[in-house]
């Protein structure tokens, strides 16, 4: 496998990203800043692209390899539908929040579709985790493409801990964050999310670089 795509590489290339985005606060304006990072903004828009290559990659992917890789195409594209914030388009809100369905005055027949959804949703991306500790415990973690989609794991908690961190902060202390740290939190937010269908991406690259090397011994 070229050195590019061993995990040491891909992980110091994320590393050193996130390296670059720290500074972006003391180097742009406060309004090039909310643009960057604004829905409408590169960083959104470029993360929900590379959401659809993902899953269009799995489903090609799907057709020569292991049919789990169709639930991991249409989780990239759920991941594309969330940047495009499809989730809320509906309801006005996020279909996974339990307020919906305890507080507003949707229809019954309205919360129980939704919640349907909702819940295969869910359903759909618990299959998917559970296949990755399965293959772990087969001992995929030995393996490049385990170690990048770990990663992403990884990096999707990290992200999800610093979206929480200016109302944790609130709560916690009763004061905002200084508009200098909250800049950076939102770079690293924003910007690291990018990474993540990025990372996955080249977890499946990895994967099917592993499979025609396995095809090529045998």
């Amino acid at each position: 496998m070229p050195i590019f795509l061993r995990f040491r590489s891909v992980l110091l290339a994320e590393f050193a990203y996130i390296l670059l985005l720290l500074p972006l606060p003391w180097l742009l304006s406060w309004q090039q800043m909310r643009w960057l990072f604004s829905e409408q903004g590169p960083f959104e828009v470029l993360s929900a692209v590379l959401w659809a290559v993902l899953g269009v990659l799995c489903l090609l992917s799907a057709k020569r390899g292991p049919r789990r890789l169709i639930s991991c195409g249409i989780a990239g594209f759920l991941g594309c539908a969330r940047e495009l914030d499809l989730h809320t388009a509906i309801t006005g809100m996020s279909i996974f929040k339990s307020h919906y369905y305890l507080k507003t005055p949707a229809p019954i027949a309205q919360k129980l579709l939704v919640g349907a959804l909702a819940i295969a949703i869910l359903a759909l991306l618990i299959d998917v985790l559970l296949a990755g500790l399965r293959a772990m415990r087969h001992g995929a973690l030995r393996q490049d493409w385990m170690c990048s989609a770990l990663l992403g794991f990884v990096t999707t908690t990290v992200t999800k801990g610093l979206d929480k961190a200016e109302a944790f902060t609130r709560d916690l202390t009763g004061h905002h964050l200084p508009q200098s740290w909250g800049l950076v939190v939102a770079a690293l937010e924003e910007g690291v999310e990018m990474s993540l269908p990025l990372l996955f991406i080249v977890a499946l690259v990895q994967y099917r670089r592993m499979q025609a090397q396995h095809a090529l011994a045998t």
